[in-house]
This record gives C-alpha cells, structure tokens and sequence, in this order.
C-alpha cells in the first residue's frame, strides 16, 4: 500500500494545480483548439474527469461480484470543467483514502489499484502539458 500512498501524494497536487488552470483560464483560451486528438483545453480537463469518475468508481465498487455500471458525468460549460475535475478530485480521494484491497473494477475488468492510479497520474501529467 506504500505505493498506493505514494502515488495518492502525487495525484493530489497535480489535480490541484490543473483545476487552479482551468478555473483561472479565459474563456478564450480554455476553448482554443489544440492540435491532436483533444480539440480543446476544456476537452482536456473533461478527459480527465472521466478518468477520476471511472477510477473512482472503480474503488467503490471493488467488492462487488460483477462490473458496475459506469457513471456518466454530465456535460458542463467549457468554465466550469475545473469544478468539475476539483468535485471528482474529491471524490476519488474519498474513495482511496480507506481502501485496502489490491484489485478494483476497470471498463477493462480487473486491474491492480497501483496501476489505475498510475494510469490518473499519467492522465492529470498529459493534460497538464496541454494546458
């Protein structure tokens, strides 16, 4: 689990600062097209919010026998996709923090904790480098 609490550390600042940019950020930049497969920076941050959804999720719905069925998050103003990345921020460390399992639920089946949480912090990093 020091992996787990290690990898916690380091999601937890880099979503903070991602919703310090997106809640801070023009309306003009914030729907500028980017190049490459995400259109814009709000795009981006609802990338991201689907990815903390889904790990989530994933966590709270560990010991259940069969694969939840997947939350969809509601679509909402390019400025307010920074509320939304901070609420579902929240939630995934609401989730985490009491966890002890090793496996949780996925779109892909089963998977290590360590490496959905891997899989969040690569996600917040690239959507970072686009804002």
């Amino acid at each position: 689990m020091r992996r787990v609490d290690h990898l916690l550390e380091e999601i937890e600042p880099a979503l903070a600062a991602i919703v310090t940019a997106l809640r801070t950020m023009s309306s003009g930049r914030i729907s500028a097209p980017l190049t490459g497969p995400i259109k814009t920076r709000a795009d981006a941050g609802r990338m991201l919010a689907r990815a903390l959804v889904v790990a989530a999720q994933g966590i709270e719905e560990a010991g259940s026998q069969t694969m939840p069925a997947w939350r969809r998050l509601p679509d909402v103003p390019d400025l307010v996709v920074g509320d939304q990345v901070n609420v579902v921020a929240r939630d995934l460390r609401l989730a985490a923090d009491g966890f002890r399992g090793l496996e949780v639920w996925t779109p892909d089946g089963r998977a290590q904790l360590v490496d959905v949480l891997t899989d969040v912090l690569a996600t917040a990093r690239e959507v970072r480098r686009l804002l």
